[in-house]
């Protein structure tokens, strides 16, 4: 059997003044297909 643990994991607050990346942040279907990249 295999068992899963999880971790609680609070929200970061990210401070940047790259206007295209807050751009792509604030565009929904922009946002949806970048989750994939990690900070």
């Amino acid at each position: 059997m295999l068992r899963i643990e999880a971790k609680k994991i609070e929200l970061i607050s990210i401070y940047c003044d790259n206007q295209s990346i807050i751009k792509s942040v604030q565009n929904s279907i922009c946002h949806a297909t970048s989750k994939h990249v990690e900070i």
